[in-house]
């Protein structure tokens, strides 16, 4: 396997002889989840945490298995879940039908244990190792962030979030402006290092926030919230850049040495914007402004876009 993780396995079967044997043949490796029909599988399946492997009977009452394999193909939650079939038929058209649907493999009853602990193993390494390159294609490696690929995709569905419950969407852009002159921070001389903890604070600050942080390029970061007002966003950047100031070196009170971030915030309601890239343009436009005052007035500037 790719870690020492366990990871979870749902077996979806009418036949609780069939989910008995499984459970016990895995449950030493994985955790175990088992519905006996096809519509509390979809139920378990679909929760906050999906399974990482679903082992599903075709011949099931009511949704047959092909059905909840679709169903669970289509879902966000599950989509790319590897789905091995298991069934008493062998029929080639129902096995043809079961690769047609999403299903990865299929293991004929009476089940072979080692066979399915072979093809469990298979799949789940392929799995596991899919998403972890999924993942690094929306992470930034330095600060372990969103990327800007990454955080574009979750902007789209937190701003889809904010329409249907009617809430306020922000999207705040922060630069540090001077971070190639400081000579040291706390200590730290190395500039992917600063990066690293100014995205701690950073992810800190916002911590129990509906939100996406992202290092959105070099060093600008972007956080897209909901439910918060331009007040509201205004105290907690303030608060942070209060903490990350502290931090900064005291060179003779140079000012040269001080951290220099331009801030800029866009918030309101979809209603009040064309479309998600009307926030992005209120936002950019915000952060020039702030960029364009600091050129004069060095320090923190928090613009509120409109």
């Amino acid at each position: 396997m790719v870690s020492n993780k366990k990871y979870n396995i749902l077996v979806i079967d009418d036949d609780p002889a069939v989910t008995d044997l499984i459970c016990e043949s895995l449950g030493d490796d994985y955790n175990m989840f088992v519905a006996l029909a096809g519509a509390e599988g979809i139920v378990l399946a679909t929760q906050k945490i999906p399974p990482d492997l679903i082992i599903l009977d075709i011949n099931l009452p009511g949704k047959d298995g092909h059905m909840v394999a679709q169903q669970l193909c289509q879902n966000e939650c599950t989509k790319g879940v590897p789905i091995v079939f298991v069934t008493g038929l062998r029929d080639d058209n129902e096995v043809v039908k079961s690769y047609e649907v999403g299903g990865v493999d299929l293991v004929f009853k009476p089940l072979n244990i080692r066979v399915l602990k072979e093809k469990v193993k298979a799949h789940l390494r392929d799995h596991i190792t899919r998403k972890e390159l999924a993942q690094r294609c929306v992470t930034d490696p330095i600060t372990h962030l969103q990327n800007t690929r990454g955080f574009n995709s979750h902007f789209n569905n937190l701003w889809l979030t904010a329409r249907v419950l009617n809430q306020v969407v922000s999207l705040t852009f922060i630069s540090l402006d001077n971070v190639d002159f400081l000579p040291r921070y706390q200590g730290i001389n190395n500039r992917e290092d600063f990066l690293h903890v100014f995205a701690k604070k950073l992810a800190f600050a916002f911590e129990g926030v509906h939100c996406e942080i992202a290092r959105y390029f070099g060093y600008t970061f972007a956080v897209s919230a909901l439910d918060k007002s331009p007040e509201q966003l205004q105290h907690i950047l303030q608060t942070l850049m209060h903490t990350i100031t502290r931090g900064t070196p005291d060179v003779g009170h140079c000012q040269d040495a001080e951290l220099i971030a331009s801030i800029g915030i866009a918030a309101g309601l979809v209603s009040d914007y064309s479309s998600s890239e009307g926030l992005k343009l209120a936002a950019d436009k915000a952060w020039l402004q702030s960029r364009q005052e600091n050129i004069e007035k060095r320090g923190i500037v928090l613009t509120i876009g409109t």
